[in-house]
């Protein structure tokens, strides 16, 4: 783990909140949101789950957003190997920016002047938790202290989380219709909310996709600089202006008239850049940060619409998209896993009718035991740092009670009934299984994030004794994400999931580390060799395409075909 460079290392006074924020408050407000987009496109963040600038556009970067007599400290920094540009910064910056009040006349920001302002907000960045009286309370403590900074250092392209959301919306939740009437209909619940389409606003968000692609590629051949959003740049379309205003302002704010956010929970709190990303500056939009603009269709079709639903709605549609994720992780084993050393069994059963577990995977004798969980943790929760909130979510969400079981306590009945069920009651796969991996995956990236496996392996390891199971072997539960199943689809393709779960659970022996830190299988980045996401990534571009009628700049229909 490489450790970033603060302000107070480099001045010889560490700085302050206030401090930062006067310095903040010496510029003019667009300047400095501007500045932040233009960087997070120069540094490439989002694209391959980047959270870190390259060594050499760090070192082409530092001489020029530093004055001489600051850029030579910080090259001898950077030369031992210390972090100097990270994404959480332009995050901070930007949060706090849209915290200023309005004044005239402030200067635009010089670009030497700007590294003084991201050394600041690294050293901010920082959080010291209370002491907890137990050991549980403990691991809860060190899970809040990380979520934080695993989702600022995400390993997860924010394409791959793009294509999730529009694979559920277009594969997974018809193919849940065709087998049975569906409690929502999202496309509707949508519209209802937003006053457009969902297929208007999906191709919206493909084009914010294909913008930002663009900006990069020209960037990396110093052809131009980032250009913004807005009736300019989808001209060559059949768009009218009021349209193309109306959606994107489900997505921007302008500075005339923003209310200020609230004073975040923690510093890691950009609920306000999540939920709006663009500035919106006369007929131009500016993207601040790409991961939070490709997230908005995911955001829009479950959250927008959860908080517009009346109360008895809510439990019931966020229920609703559990089944949605559960076929989906069946969908990626149907188009990418190989079966000769993986056989997937979704919603295996009983002999009385009664469900086993969302999934199971056979691997030889070896079975895997699946529980998929949306499993989302509220902001309140997640930035708060405080460990018995983030012990409340997990005991709720993830580990459940007798009563009312959740990923751990299904996963203990699960294995209990091994113990006392017949041969004739189990599911046949079950026949001749000898070892067991209980896994947990959830759809949001707190499944691979740091110590989360170590609290909930430890809450299963409470529920039962090996002994009792002495011709069956029972391995430490396993936790990961969605984002870290997509990448495990490439190796899955020539290997069995059980090799991939027992290389993670031996190369960490306390579980504490990310998933992506203690596997040599499953690595950070964009999920790679998925066809059947390019084929649906190049239908939706046909789609859009189409729909927007957009056209080349000759008037011909325009043609684009995914790299």
């Amino acid at each position: 783990m490489k450790y970033w460079l603060n302000w107070g290392e480099i001045s010889g006074n560490a700085g302050t909140a206030e401090e930062f924020r006067k310095a903040l408050g010496k510029y003019a407000r667009k300047g400095l949101l501007i500045a932040c987009g233009r960087l997070t496109v120069e540094f490439n963040y989002g694209t391959e789950g980047k959270t870190v600038a390259k060594d050499e556009v760090t070192k082409q970067f530092i001489p020029r957003l530093f004055p001489p007599d600051l850029a030579a400290k910080v090259q001898r920094a950077f030369e031992l190997d210390r972090v100097i540009f990270f994404q959480g910064q332009l995050r901070y910056i930007a949060a706090e920016a849209t915290r200023l009040p309005a004044v005239d006349d402030l200067p635009e920001i010089e670009n030497h002047e700007i590294g003084e302002l991201l050394l600041r907000a690294a050293e901010l960045m920082v959080f010291q938790p209370l002491k907890p009286p137990s050991q549980m309370d403990a691991l809860a403590s060190r899970v809040a202290e990380f979520v934080p900074l695993y989702e600022i250092d995400t390993p997860t392209d924010p394409f791959d989380k793009l294509m999730r959301i529009y694979i559920m919306l277009t594969v997974n939740i018809p193919r849940l219709a065709s087998k049975e009437p569906l409690q929502f209909d999202v496309p509707a619940e949508f519209e209802s909310v937003f006053g457009f389409s969902l297929a208007d606003y999906t191709n919206f968000m493909f084009s914010l996709l294909l913008h930002a692609m663009m900006d990069r590629d020209a960037r990396q051949t110093n052809v131009d600089p980032p250009s913004p959003v807005g009736p300019y740049w989808l001209k060559h379309t059949e768009l009218s202006e009021e349209t193309i205003h109306k959606v994107l302002a489900t997505v921007s704010f302008t500075l005339d008239t923003i209310n200020p956010p609230k004073e975040p929970r923690r510093y890691a709190d950009f609920t306000f850049l999540r939920d709006k990303p663009y500035l919106r500056d006369g007929e131009h939009y500016f993207c601040l940060d790409y991961e939070f603009a490709l997230g908005k269709l995911e955001s829009g079709v479950i959250y927008r619409v959860l908080d517009n639903l009346e109360p008895d709605r809510k439990d019931p549609y966020l229920s609703f998209w559990g089944p949605v994720f559960e076929d989906y992780l069946a969908w990626l084993f149907e188009s990418y896993v190989s079966t000769r050393y993986n056989t997937y069994h979704s919603s295996p059963t009983y002999a009385d009718g009664t469900q086993v577990c969302d999934a199971i995977v056979i691997c030889g004798a070896t079975a895997i035991l699946i529980e998929a969980k949306i499993a989302t943790c509220n902001i309140q929760t997640k930035y708060s740092g405080d460990f018995e909130l983030m012990k409340k979510y997990l005991e709720s969400k993830l580990v459940g009670t007798p009563t009312n079981r959740k990923g751990v306590w299904q996963l203990v009945k699960v294995i209990e009934n091994l113990k006392i069920g017949q041969i004739s009651f189990l599911p046949p796969c079950l026949a001749k299984v000898n070892k067991i991996i209980p896994l947990i995956v959830t759809k949001d990236e707190i499944g691979s994030s740091f110590f989360i496996n170590t609290y909930l392996n430890e809450r299963f390891e409470s529920h039962f004794k090996r002994k009792d199971y002495r011709s069956l072997v029972i391995t430490p539960l396993v936790t990961m994400s969605a984002g870290s199943m997509e990448r495990a689809m490439r190796p899955l393709a020539k290997m069995a999931f059980s090799t991939i779960l027992e290389d993670r659970i031996t190369a960490d022996h306390r579980w504490g580390r990310p998933f992506e830190a203690a596997s040599k299988y499953v690595l950070k980045g964009t999920a790679r060799s998925l066809p059947k996401h390019m084929e649906l990534l190049k239908g939706a571009l046909d789609g859009l395409m189409k729909e927007f009628g957009m056209k080349e700049e000759d008037g011909s229909p325009a043609k684009m075909t995914p790299d």
